[in-house]
């Protein structure tokens, strides 16, 4: 939401471009004088337009309102991304740090590559100050253990910091260049090599884990399950429906066992004046007999009945364009190619929903069977829809029934 950063409020700022419209137009009209061209001269020129201040001030005023006009959030955007900060939570950090697993897995890919590097990066430097201690302590960095073959050494060629932290990288990521080694005359030397390669073996085994489960993530199959950016009220089969478009941008890996949901999410005060302010009602698209489970080989037109059970009954073409709903779709499937269920969200808003349309057909057949322009994904066409909600439509069929009904008048359609 647009807000002009400056220290004057919005209000005197209001206040002074009307008062200056009011001087403007109140202004006495320039008389000729002495001055002044001759009559037959360019007048206009030498006086500019008065409509140029009012022009300036109402385009600035108009600026302003429009930078204050409230846009409406949404709680889920239409990159499937949820709009809803978890606040106050108590001891997070170890609440996170107790699955750190999943938390890898949730953390963006440099931010991986970060943690892992210094993990890495600790540990060589943490056992190579403890090599460098067990050499110091053995005295196999006395000058002396150079030249004299009869003094047993701990480990061989370490003789500095950077030697121990070398032989730490070694002997972690298993090179073995031959030239750094241990005796067996020291078996605390022994001990920490043990100790090494056990903690080696677990970091790499949890950083390969992490690594392999996030790359064969079935999230990002999401990304080639696509929305409508629009929705569409119409009839279809004489009912008034709601209905929005899904595609699936694979054709070598299908989705299995899709099924597809729909709620409404709205504010709701209770009789006793508790206020819900994300209140969820179920859209049914089909799933009472089974038209919830979809085949997404070729693009898939969803379909809700705005009936009694539906939250949007009583809903005009006007009232639409003042409610304040958001309508939340979401598609689950398992990805064939590696058996990972997956799940695609998307989102409408009432300003996003077109009364008396329907979506523009994508398929066609060619010479190898049928395929899909997906240029046409999002595109719809008007049609002939009354304005009035389901529950005044169903009002006025059941007053002509009866009307029909006293007058004698049966309905072909009943033979």
């Amino acid at each position: 939401m647009g807000v002009i950063k400056s220290t004057v409020s919005l209000p005197s700022v209001i206040d002074l471009l009307g008062r200056l419209e009011a001087m403007n137009t109140n202004r006495p009209e320039k008389t000729l004088s002495s001055s002044s061209p001759p009559l037959g001269g360019d007048i206009q020129s030498a006086t500019p337009p008065q409509t140029t201040c009012n022009s300036q001030i109402h385009s600035i005023s108009e600026k302003i309102k429009e930078t204050t006009v409230p846009k409406r959030r949404r709680l889920v955007q239409k990159s499937g991304e949820i709009n809803l900060q978890h606040r106050g939570i108590k001891h997070r950090g170890h609440r996170y740090m107790s699955d750190i697993f999943t938390t890898l897995l949730d953390l963006k890919w440099r931010y991986n590559i970060l943690i892992f590097g210094m993990v890495f990066l600790l540990t060589w430097t943490g056992f190579g100050f403890l090599w460098w201690l067990v050499a110091f302590a053995h005295g196999d960095m006395d000058s002396r253990v150079e030249t004299d073959v009869s003094v047993d050494i701990c480990v061989n060629n370490v003789q500095s910091f950077v030697g121990a932290f070398l032989f730490s990288l070694e002997t972690q990521t298993t090179i073995g260049y031959g030239y750094r080694s241990i005796s067996e005359e020291c078996p605390e030397a022994v001990f920490l090599l043990v100790c090494q390669s056990i903690v080696s073996c677990f970091i790499e085994g949890i950083i390969l884990g992490a690594v392999l489960a996030k790359v064969s993530r079935s999230k990002k199959r999401a990304a080639t399950l696509i929305f409508s950016r629009q929705a569409c009220i119409a009839e279809r089969d004489g009912k008034l429906c709601f209905m929005f478009r899904i595609g699936d941008l694979r054709s070598d890996s299908n989705i299995v066992e899709a099924h597809i949901r729909a709620y409404l999410i709205r504010s709701r005060i209770t009789p006793e004046g508790e206020v819900l302010p994300l209140c969820n009602y179920d859209m049914n698209v089909g799933y009472d007999k089974g038209f919830d489970r979809l085949l997404l080989f070729s693009p898939y037109i969803i379909t809700h009945v705005i009936d009694k059970s539906s939250p949007l009954f009583y809903i005009s073409e006007n009232d639409l364009k003042h409610e304040h709903f958001e309508i939340i779709v979401l598609l689950e499937g398992i990805v064939e190619s590696m058996g990972n269920t997956t799940q695609v969200r998307s989102s409408y808003l009432p300003d996003e929903i077109h009364w008396g349309a329907r979506f523009t057909s994508m398929i066609t057949r060619s010479v190898a069977g049928y395929a899909s322009n997906y240029s046409l994904f999002d595109t719809h066409y008007l049609v002939e829809t009354a304005p009035d909600s389901a529950f005044v439509r169903g009002e006025k069929e059941r007053r002509c029934m009866e009307e029909n009904r006293r007058n004698g008048v049966t309905d072909d359609s009943e033979w």
